[in-house]
């Protein structure tokens, strides 16, 4: 049914192709939307903590002169998602992807910047993701200034497009009294220098991992499908519920499974992922080891799951997309008996998620 698509569809309707950043042109509508829609740490922070309240933060604590540039470091992700540096560190053609559409992003919004001012950024940048991990994750109690007030999706899209808006009437004032942030002045009284790092999921071995179902219902309730450029943030453990839905009840549990490894590696949108074998395969041994460790076999090629996943797609297209995004699937009229569907908060998402797993694992013992 149809073909992989080449190109992704944008929250406002651009035609996005990662694969030809010559012709990457991405509005700030559509950055703001994608962005605060994706979760740092894949989800597993005490509250959605967005790539665009980063973003924002960064842009804060960087000089003045670097503003414009800290905002935008992270708009690859529009496309590529917000992968874990420990398993970005494994995809060369990840970074070279990664870097070329920074370069076109640069290129249309008209930055500039040096390599002592690369260097500025990315130090900050290290500095405020330590300090992050620690708040967001671990829950260690700093007086940050408000960087990390809890923003929803829409305060986030907020906060990204009015601080976009700020620094380009800034740079065109270029006021020469504009006084600018101190880098060593910022990270001493956030006390960002003192923070360690923290040890990673080694994804060369996945198999040693220990796997919680809640923790995997929580981040796929988390991470957006289609890069977050849906009407509203739809999420892969919502999308794997409906797929759950769409198969013969002896493979609901495999079904609902099926992304489940998109909890730790994100859910790459298929024009990128498919340029990206190596990915591919580290996604698998994850999808894997995660069906091992609950005792489940590995279905999720079996024919039922493949069709019901795209017709899956095809709901999802008709009522969360402003396009096909590349997608060639068809004409939508044989969907008009289907339901429209009612978008889950991450919330609702993770403990549907979760429900649905304890109905299908108690049909799967019952035929055992």
């Amino acid at each position: 049914m149809g073909t992989e698509p080449t190109a992704m569809c944008s929250f406002t309707g651009e035609r996005l192709t990662p694969d030809d950043p010559s012709s990457f042109l991405v509005s700030g509508e559509s950055l703001a939307h994608s962005l605060a829609a994706q979760p740092r740490w894949l989800g597993h922070a005490r509250y959605h903590y967005s790539c665009a309240q980063h973003a924002v933060n960064l842009s804060l604590l960087v000089p003045r002169p670097l503003a414009l540039a800290a905002l935008l470091h992270n708009a690859p992700r529009t496309c590529l998602m917000d992968l874990p540096p420990q398993l970005k560190a494994m995809l060369p053609g990840y970074r070279r992807l990664e870097r070329r559409l920074l370069k076109a992003v640069f290129r249309q919004y008209g930055v500039t910047i040096s390599g002592d001012g690369r260097a500025c950024m990315d130090r900050v940048d290290r500095s405020l993701t330590a300090l992050e991990r620690h708040v967001l994750v671990f829950g260690m109690d700093v007086a940050a200034g408000g960087l990390f007030a809890p923003l929803s999706v829409d305060e986030a899209k907020r906060a990204y497009l009015t601080r976009l808006a700020t620094i380009e009437s800034q740079q065109r004032a270029a006021t020469a009294e504009s006084p600018q942030v101190s880098v060593r002045g910022a990270l001493t009284a956030l006390r960002l220098e003192r923070v360690d790092a923290i040890p990673e999921l080694d994804y060369r071995s996945p198999d040693l991992w220990q796997f919680n179902l809640y923790d995997i219902a929580n981040r796929l309730a988390s991470v957006p499908r289609f890069a977050g450029h849906t009407k509203t943030p739809y999420s892969v453990a919502q999308h794997s519920v409906l797929v759950s839905q769409l198969v013969p009840e002896r493979l609901a549990l495999e079904a609902l499974l099926h992304d489940s490894a998109e909890a730790y590696c994100l859910d790459l949108p298929t024009p990128v992922k498919r340029g990206l074998p190596e990915y591919k395969a580290i996604e698998n041994r994850v999808q894997a080891a995660i069906l091992t460790s609950f005792g489940i076999a590995d279905c999720s090629k079996a024919a039922e799951i493949v069709v019901a996943d795209k017709l899956a797609l095809r709901i999802e297209q008709r009522d969360l997309m402003r396009g096909r995004g590349g997608w060639n699937t068809g004409s939508s009229s044989d969907l008009d008996g289907i339901e429209a569907l009612t978008v889950w908060a991450p919330d609702t998402a993770r403990s549907r998620f979760l429900e649905a797993f304890d109905r299908a694992a108690a049909r799967a013992r019952r035929a055992a």
